[in-house]
């Protein structure tokens, strides 16, 4: 309906704008669970309908009330609502400026409805919400903004739009991402040129500007909340659906001939559509499907801890008894947390020199850590013999070790020479698929924390507990855990870049 508000008749147009929000696969799949969000676009429409009706209603009583009570309810869906009420309260008093008694009367009974209905919530947490305190103390921002930074808040804000999905853990290919880039363009383009085209009709030129006055308002928004935390999430612009799918409008408008302006619209519905199907069959399902890995070496026995040092190397081998192997898992022992240092993992065939070498800090290493090493897939690796080679580059004195079984447990390996006895704990996986679609799978080189690693559900899971309950899970500690490290090696890579 907005959209036909500045371009009438216009029915295909409509459409193909309706498409491209309905269509978005991030919004798509947050309003697959119960969430704020799909509310708060919900909220966000019926005011925009409102707002942009405002001028038709004979009687001015209902419908500033409406709106001041749909901003209440969108307050207490999510506070980025709040963008709506300067340019609500601008749209009341601007079609009430010929009465001062009634300007003033319009605008207290906005303010009163929305009090009403939000104000019990807000008014309690007023210093809290103008602080940004949050038991989340790790989305804080706490260091300097840097280039380096910024581009990548506008790269993850900008893909988390339309597709980074369990809660930033798996994304659009890029492939997707230009695509729905070209309809941001194509929004971008509707921006600056359908002004002209809009400006000769008074309504067309008021729909345009409350649109364009909430997108400004959002982005001013979105930037003053980064610069307080970590909050470069695409999701934040949700609550301007609309004004996004009425530029993206005004872009095919002023981009395709009217000649062939519906039938280029259909075919954009039409592939919007099949983009959608397309990322939940080939990104979301399988990411949340269960790892197909076959279990092709297991050697949990462990009785003793062998020391990792930058002495020597600790080395076990093994025969893969399938194709596609894609992964290893060692269990590494250390208890002094003020250890510096890397660890470096090399696999190879014998007698072929390394296939792949992981590198990680110690500081990811807490007591008894299980860590799972994935590479691609070795696609004839049946009845070959392998290598697992250990390296540290760490102090003297510490206590890093790897956990082992001093008696011969696995027939088909040794560890170290063949006189030394024992063998390491360890476990071999083979990838049981056509093409890996996870980071299990090997669908890149990657070194999980399999006690700190948090998987899409457990994390869904997490956020979907009350903010006192998430402090008493496991799930938080890890977070917590993951956070501290992140920013730690984040300050030091910048002190690092600023020294060079």
């Amino acid at each position: 309906y907005t959209v036909l508000c500045i371009f009438p008749a216009e029915r295909v147009l409509a459409s193909a704008a309706t498409a491209f929000i309905a269509t978005n696969p991030q919004f798509v799949y947050i309003s697959g669970s119960v969430s704020n969000e799909t509310l708060e676009a919900l909220l966000s429409t019926a005011l925009c309908y409102a707002l942009v009706t405002y001028r038709k209603t004979h009687s001015r009583i209902l419908p500033t009330a409406f709106i001041g009570v749909l901003l209440g309810l969108g307050l207490l869906s999510k506070i980025t609502t709040l963008i709506f009420f300067p340019v609500s309260a601008g749209v009341v008093a601007w079609h009430n400026r010929n009465n001062i008694r009634q300007l003033i009367s319009a605008l207290f009974l906005l303010i009163s409805a929305m009090s009403v209905i939000s104000g019990w919530w807000y008014v309690p947490r007023f210093s809290a919400l103008m602080h940004l305190e949050s038991p989340h103390r790790f989305f804080l921002r706490g260091d300097e903004l840097t280039l380096n930074y910024l581009m990548m808040a506008a790269k993850t804000s900008f893909i988390s739009f339309f597709g980074y999905f369990g809660s930033l853990q798996f994304s659009l290919p890029e492939g997707y991402v230009v695509v729905y880039g070209v309809c941001l363009l194509v929004a971008g383009i509707g921006v600056f040129m359908s002004a002209r085209r809009v400006l000769r009709d008074k309504h067309a030129a008021e729909t345009l500007a409350i649109m364009f006055g909430l997108l400004l308002l959002q982005t001013c928004l979105f930037i003053w909340l980064n610069l307080k935390a970590y909050m470069y999430m695409g999701r934040l612009f949700f609550v301007v659906l609309t004004p996004l799918a009425v530029f993206f409008a005004a872009g095919l408008y002023v981009c395709f001939p009217r000649k062939v302006k519906n039938i280029f619209c259909v075919c954009i519905i039409v592939a919007l559509a099949f983009l959608n199907i397309d990322v939940y069959q080939s990104v979301v399902k399988p990411a949340y499907a269960e790892p197909r890995l076959i279990t092709g070496v297991k050697q949990e026995n462990f009785d003793s801890c062998k020391v990792l040092n930058n002495r020597g190397k600790i080395t076990q081998t093994f025969i893969s008894p399938h194709n596609k192997l894609c992964g290893v898992q060692i269990m590494f022992a250390k208890h002094n947390d003020e250890q510096e240092g890397k660890v470096a993992v090399y696999i190879g065939e014998v007698g072929k020199g390394a296939l792949f070498d992981f590198a990680f800090s110690l500081r990811e290493i807490e007591n008894t850590s299980r860590f799972y090493f994935a590479f691609p897939p070795v696609m004839n690796s049946k009845d070959k013999t392998y290598s697992i080679s250990l390296h540290a580059d760490c102090s003297e004195g510490g206590d890093l070790s790897v956990w082992y079984s001093s008696v011969d447990c696995y027939a088909n390996g040794f560890m170290g020479s063949r006189k030394e006895e024992g063998d390491l704990y360890f476990s071999a996986y083979c990838f049981d698929g056509d093409v890996p679609v996870s980071v299990w799978e090997g669908v890149k080189p990657a070194v999980l924390d399999r006690q700190q690693y948090v998987t899409i559900k457990e994390l869904q899971v997490y956020f979907d507990r009350d903010e006192n309950a998430r402090q008493a899970t496991l799930t938080h500690e890890k977070l917590e855990k993951i956070m501290g490290c992140y920013s730690i090696e984040r300050k030091v890579r910048e002190r690092n870049s600023n020294e060079q």
